[in-house]
């Protein structure tokens, strides 16, 4: 089972500036607020990273995540697969250009992954990771409208 979050913000900005901006790792890990390490950032052939990062998870544990950049066409899509203990994500960035710049359009895709029989449980936590995922998305998407709009 797999629970899914969609969001879009129009930036005042070409795609190619929104697209250069995501795709340094710098930029993105700063948009994750609860950062605690990076560990490694390596370079993919297809132009994207591969990133081992800490985070603070829920009541305070450290989640240890590794991040790849699956997909990636310049200027138009990028898929981000992160795994973490019993957790994966997918997340698609799609970059549409605008008349007055560049239309983001971000799906996080999540799915929990337990052991026999807590596996019954997935449904109900699917549904309690809705509303985070959905406030985290919108503001990620803000976040990036605000800093690329502001260079």
């Amino acid at each position: 089972m797999i629970g899914r979050v969609r969001g879009a913000v129009e930036i005042a900005a070409a795609v190619d500036e929104v697209f250069a901006y995501l795709d340094d790792p710098e930029n993105s890990l700063a948009l994750v607020p609860q950062l605690v390490e990076v560990k490694n950032v390596e370079r993919l052939p297809n132009g994207g990273h591969r990133i081992e990062f800490v985070t603070v998870g829920r009541r305070g544990t450290l989640c240890e995540w590794v991040s790849e950049h699956v997909e990636r066409v310049p200027n138009d899509l990028v898929v981000v697969r992160a795994r973490t203990e019993g957790v994966t994500t997918t997340a698609t960035r799609r970059f549409e250009p605008t008349a007055v710049g560049t239309r983001l359009v971000g799906e996080v895709a999540y799915e929990i992954e337990l052991p026999w029989p807590q596996r019954a449980l997935v449904p109900v936590m699917l549904l309690q990771w809705r509303r985070p995922a959905r406030k985290h998305l919108g503001a990620l998407l803000a976040t990036v409208k605000a800093r690329v709009e502001g260079r």
